[in-house]
Formats: structure tokens, sequence, C-alpha cells
């Protein structure tokens, strides 16, 4: 029972930070190994299947907007769910220390991600001109397989890297944010495939997760009308600095 409750306070953590500033799934596996104790497989096998039903939410949320761009978000994806096989392949094959050590080290950069500002017009508007998006598809491919092979490793959302790396490329933030909702959906669906393959996912705790952050991303949402995004990521990049300094000592120590 305690783990149960655990884990839909986990789930609801997690959703209000994702409410409130976009980011916060890659939280849930170093959440589930350090104060509930689960194996890091299972956790991150659990983690990836937790995020489909609030992505669905955001998806639909982001359709009725108008802020999904198929041509953007299909050759990311298709990528992704192509490679997210080869991450939980080598996540299966994997000892649980490395898997720690690759997800705080992951972690740490998301959070230095976090840190920076949102790059300006003028500098997406550089990238074009040196070339950066002379092969949109190309790119788009490259970065979606590669973020694949990560989440299927660490059982991380791929919103967390893909968002940043497609403002950088020039895109905008909400198509890029939409995009990598698609994403999160299709390789988070591809992941659980695989990680079910190796009974690497424990559905009872992934559904209570799901509640708890569906609940926990209207809560974000409704509070992000009266509070600075600005602050709120930069609590973010904190919280991701310590968790993953958190889970390095944990794994150096043990």
């Amino acid at each position: 029972m305690a783990t149960m409750l655990g884990v839909i306070a986990c789930g609801i953590a997690v959703g209000i930070l994702i409410g409130l500033t976009g980011m916060g799934g890659i939280l849930i596996p170093p959440l589930m190994i350090v104060l509930l104790g689960m194996d890091t497989h299972l956790a991150m096998g659990t983690s990836m299947a937790s995020f489909l039903p609030p992505c669905l939410l955001a998806i639909w949320s982001h359709f009725r907007h108008g802020n999904i761009r198929w041509s953007t978000a299909m050759p990311l994806s298709a990528a992704g769910v192509v490679c997210v096989f080869i991450g939980t392949e080598l996540k299966a094959y994997s000892p649980g220390d490395a898997l720690n050590l690759l997800l705080a080290t992951l972690i740490l950069v998301v959070g230095g991600m976090a840190f920076r500002q949102t790059p300006t017009s003028e500098t997406s508007a550089a990238a074009r001109e040196s070339g950066w998006l002379s092969r949109p598809g190309v790119r788009l491919t490259l970065l979606g397989g590669a973020v694949g092979v990560i989440s299927g490793m660490t059982g991380a959302g791929g919103p967390v890297l893909t968002v940043p790396a497609m403002v950088a490329m020039g895109y905008q933030p909400l198509a890029s944010i939409a995009a990598g909702m698609v994403y999160t959906v299709l390789v988070s669906t591809a992941g659980t495939v695989g990680n079910v393959l190796h009974n690497a996912v424990d559905f009872t705790l992934a559904g209570l997760c799901a509640s708890g952050q569906v609940f926990g991303v209207w809560a974000g949402l409704a509070a992000a009308r009266f509070l600075k995004a600005g602050t709120l990521k930069k609590a973010v990049a904190w919280v991701c600095v310590l968790t993953g300094l958190g889970i390095l000592f944990k794994t150096l120590q043990g």
C-alpha cells in the first residue's frame, strides 16, 4: 500500500512540474528507484508505460489549438519507434549501476539545459542560415533515433531532449512541444512492448503513476497562469541537478 501511494504521489508531483514547465517526466525513474526502492530495470520500464495517458491528454489539447505539425512530428517519431527497441534491449542486458550512472548523467545534462535561456528568434535565424535546417527531415530522423535509444535505456521521456534540440534548430516552441508529445506516445508504446518482453513493466504501478500525472498536469496547467515560467523552469533545473547528484552519489557509494 505504501508503494502504491508513493507512486501516485510521484505521479502527481511530476505531473505538476510538467503542467507548469513542460518538464518533469525524466524524474519519475529516479524517484521510483531512490524513494521507493524499486529495481532499476522495473522502474525504468514502468515509468515509460506511465507516460501514455498524460501525453494523450496533452496531444488532444495541442491538436485542439492547432499546434501539431505532422510533417515535423512523424519523421521524429518514426525514428524513435524503431530505435527505442535498441534501447530496451541494451537496458535488459545492462547492469543496474551502469543504467543508474547513465540516468544520473542524463538528468544532470537536462538540468544544465534548463538553466539556459530559450534561443531567441535571432538565434534560430542564425541556425537556419548556417545550414542547421538545410535537411530538416534528416536532422529530425537522427534526433528522434538518438533520443529513442536513450529513452529505451533509461525510461525517461523524450520531450525533455527533443524539445530543446528542436528549438535550437529553429522550430517554434509550441510546435516542438506538440511534436514531443506525439513522439512520447508512439515511442513509449513501442518501448513498453519491448519492456514487456523482458518482464520490466508493473502495469498496476504504471496505471497509478499515470493517474497521478494526469491530475498533476491538470493542476499544474491551472497554477501556471499565476506563476512566472522562468522561476519555475529554474526550480525544475535545480531539482534535476540535485536528483542527478543524489543518484550518482548513491550509485558510487553502493
